[in-house]
């Protein structure tokens, strides 16, 4: 986990392309994920790597409840670990 302590307090809302969070946010996220990839090495000799998730953003808001759904393999996991 980052050491900046505002890394587990933003509010809860999609930023893109490099946004940041506007100064009033700050302070206010339980969670925050942002550009999260996650690849592992291909099992074939000579494939490309097999990417799980690319550049996920999540935040969390205080008091707010998620879920992450989804199909068998789409990454949930992998997000979470």
């Amino acid at each position: 986990m980052p050491s900046d302590p505002s890394f587990s307090q933003h509010s809860a809302h999609s930023l893109r392309d490099g946004q940041r969070p506007e100064s009033n946010e700050v302070g206010q996220h339980a969670l925050l994920l942002e550009g999260i990839t996650c690849s592992f090495p291909s099992r074939l000799p000579g494939a490309a790597p097999y990417t799980a998730i690319s550049d996920v953003e999540l935040r969390v808001g205080e008091g707010e409840f998620v879920a992450v759904v989804g199909p068998t393999g789409c990454g949930k996991s992998t997000l979470l670990n």
